[in-house]
């Protein structure tokens, strides 16, 4: 991963029973987006749900965590801690923004305009102007099971399996609710973006 010279967002997808899900976004010196890291909470398998306030606590600890990319300081060590411009969250959890708002962290309802969602994060990954950081297994575990439902497209539907598709989700609200930072870095063109 080169230099990340704007740290754009933080995506997340939130669950309570089903998993939650956090990417980091940001723009590459080499005018890619990357998500360089991942934060995933499942209740079911820790067997614990957590309330509003210890995701809130659990992500901000993670944003401090998260290694800069080709940053080291003097002694070798590398860098650590980003702070996006925004915190997209799953429009349905206004909870969770609340609770975020009350931490001192801006947060933005995540656009849910799912087929256009969907159309970009594939254009971008197309072009190869999309890239995931091997720092998220999940993530990556997730996107080559990302399918159409055959039973909705039999009755003229486009949706997508929701079935592991969380990691996927906070990828596609922080990369298409902020469209209008990173698209004049990245244009794509009318055939890309169909």
């Amino acid at each position: 991963i080169p230099p990340i010279t704007n740290w754009i967002a933080c995506g997340a997808d939130y669950g309570t029973v089903n998993p939650f899900h956090a990417v980091v976004l940001g723009l590459g010196a080499d005018n890619c987006l990357y998500i360089v890291s991942e934060w995933r909470y499942d209740s079911r398998q820790a067997r614990r749900q957590l309330t509003d306030a210890e995701y809130s606590q659990r992500m901000r600890a993670w944003l401090e965590q998260v290694r800069v990319p080709a940053s080291r300081s003097h002694d070798g060590v590398w860098m650590q801690g980003v702070r996006p411009h925004y915190i997209v969250v799953d429009p349905s959890a206004a909870s969770f923004r609340a609770q975020l708002h009350q931490d001192g962290l801006s947060t933005v309802a995540a656009n849910n305009e799912v087929l256009d969602g969907i159309r970009t994060v594939s254009s971008l990954m197309t072009a190869g102007k999309l890239k995931v950081s091997r720092d998220c297994p999940a993530l990556l575990e997730e996107l080559p099971s990302y399918a159409w439902d055959d039973k909705a497209a039999a009755v003229g539907e486009d949706k997508p399996v929701k079935i592991a598709d969380h990691g996927i989700d906070a990828t596609r609200y922080s990369i298409f609710t902020t469209r209008s930072i990173w698209q004049p870095s990245i244009p794509l063109t009318a055939s890309q973006a169909a």
